[in-house]
């Protein structure tokens, strides 16, 4: 399963992407995304998660899943959609900054 996030907004305004394939993950962490994306039934949700109030330098999130030939995106903030989809959004973001910490060891090991 491949999954791409691209984080939009905030303060800053600044774009992050962080592209995860279970594949490349430890086992527990690989089912632990795939059993989340199973219970929110991802490839059913609606396109778009609009918050029901506007909240300044929020972060929009757009989330595209890829498994078996299919591909579907869903847009989502940080006050809106149900939880799980909040908290699959924090945990593939915790992705990125496991990378970035890993790829800094390794760097500071040579």
């Amino acid at each position: 399963m491949q999954i791409s996030i691209r984080r939009t907004g905030g303060f800053g305004g600044i774009t992050s992407t962080v592209d995860v394939d279970t594949h490349d993950l430890p086992p527990d962490e690989a089912r632990t995304i795939e059993e989340m994306i199973q219970r929110l039934d991802f490839f059913n949700l609606p396109p778009r998660f609009a918050p029901s109030r506007s909240v300044r330098d929020s972060f929009e999130y757009e989330i595209v899943v890829r498994q078996a030939g299919r591909e579907y995106a869903v847009l989502t903030t940080d006050t809106a959609g149900p939880d799980e989809l909040q908290q699959l959004v924090q945990r593939l973001m915790a992705q990125r900054r496991h990378r970035n910490s890993s790829q800094q060891g390794d760097g500071g090991s040579r």
